[in-house]
């Protein structure tokens, strides 16, 4: 009896349900979905392929594995190196043997008045856009489930945002507002298509880069990451500039790439070390936890650990101060008792229990106080 309205806010509690009940509602509940919007397309447009419904990393895969039994291939909209929450779950689409196609994907800097897009997609230079190209496209196109790919979008998006007061400014563009072309960009591209047919055929070997996320990264991400001693982040730890005004205005925090990780576990933001003859006396991590995430506990998302060598780290006990309450609610975790005296180095992790929701807790400002 409940409107649509009511049914978006009501908060599910699905915890005394088997996830084995919940994987296969989800499963039936897209079957029939894309059953009914078939149906509809073959009785009014019946020469053409049905695709059904976009898929974006937050979906589960119930949903678009539910999916496979009505489309005639599935639509992937991924925003990355790789396309990896896809790459994730293959052994189950390749059991379904439904082909897929890549309907959004872009590489963008941030510059000319541009923002960054995300941690997954922002690249230094126009040239690192038509690298970023090549790696992406050229490895997807060895997979025999992969039909082709939908760049997202020719033109650079307006600098004054496509609508206000949030809406999207960013250089997605093979060309810019003034048709001008990206030629650094497009030489990686035009090498990319080259080649596709014949990686697809199985002919020939993809392009790749020793370190691939060595290309991502933007003024944001330099002023967050610089305070982490070299080498010390997880590979799946981004940056994400996105919905600042779900955040308080924090223009961009640090949380797990959901495109990358496969399992749960500690991923590490990074350690930090306090300096020649100094020590840390405290910290406030400024963080936040998705509304709708059932756990709200700060302590079971993040882990802070002391050292006095940077080799043996012993967890730091927490205090969590709740802040503002928005979609993302913010807190500020301090440690609950003094750190210990000779506390050069502070190692910040996420502790991920559900791969889905990674991006559902986020850092955003550290404070650092540390004395001789």
């Amino acid at each position: 009896g409940a409107d649509r309205t009511e049914l978006l806010n009501t908060e599910l509690d699905i915890t005394p349900i088997p996830s084995t009940e919940v994987q296969e509602f989800i499963n039936l509940s897209s079957q029939r979905y894309h059953r009914i919007l078939r149906e509809l397309f073959r009785k009014h447009d019946p020469a053409h392929l049905f695709m059904g419904a976009a898929h974006c990393p937050k979906q589960s895969i119930d949903w678009y594995e539910g999916a496979t039994r009505h489309v005639d291939f599935l639509g992937f909209n991924i925003y990355g190196l790789s396309l990896g929450w896809v790459e994730r779950d293959m052994d189950r689409l390749l059991k379904a043997d439904t082909p897929f196609a890549v309907l959004e994907y872009a590489f963008v800097t941030e510059s000319r008045g541009y923002r960054a897009y995300s941690g997954n997609n922002t690249v230094r230079t126009q040239t690192d856009r038509g690298t970023g190209f090549r790696i992406f496209t050229e490895q997807a196109a060895v997979n025999p489930l992969c039909l082709g790919f939908g760049y997202f979008i020719y033109w650079d998006q307006p600098v004054s945002r496509r609508s206000l007061p949030n809406g999207e400014s960013h250089n997605f563009g093979l060309v810019s507002q003034c048709d001008q072309p990206y030629y650094e960009m497009l030489e990686g591209v035009k090498a990319a298509n080259a080649k596709l047919f014949d990686l697809h055929d199985g002919k020939g070997t993809p392009f790749v880069i020793a370190v691939p996320r060595s290309i991502l990264g933007s003024q944001k991400s330099r002023a967050l990451t610089e305070l982490f001693l070299p080498g010390t982040q997880s590979e799946n730890v981004v940056y994400d500039p996105s919905n600042p005004h779900y955040f308080n205005g924090e223009a961009a925090r640090l949380k797990v790439d959901e495109n990358c990780i496969k399992k749960s576990g500690v991923y590490p933001a990074g350690i930090l070390n306090s300096g020649d003859g100094q020590r840390f006396t405290g910290f406030n991590l400024t963080v936040y936890l998705w509304q709708r995430a059932i756990d709200q506990n700060p302590a079971n998302h993040f882990m802070v650990e002391e050292s006095h060598d940077g080799e043996r780290y012993t967890p730091v006990d927490l205090k969590a101060v709740p802040g503002s309450r928005s979609e993302f609610n913010a807190w500020e975790l301090t440690p609950a008792q003094s750190l210990k005296r000779g506390t050069s180095y502070l190692r910040i992790s996420f502790k991920i229990r559900q791969v889905n929701q990674s991006w559902a807790a986020q850092i955003g400002r550290i404070k650092l106080e540390k004395q001789p």
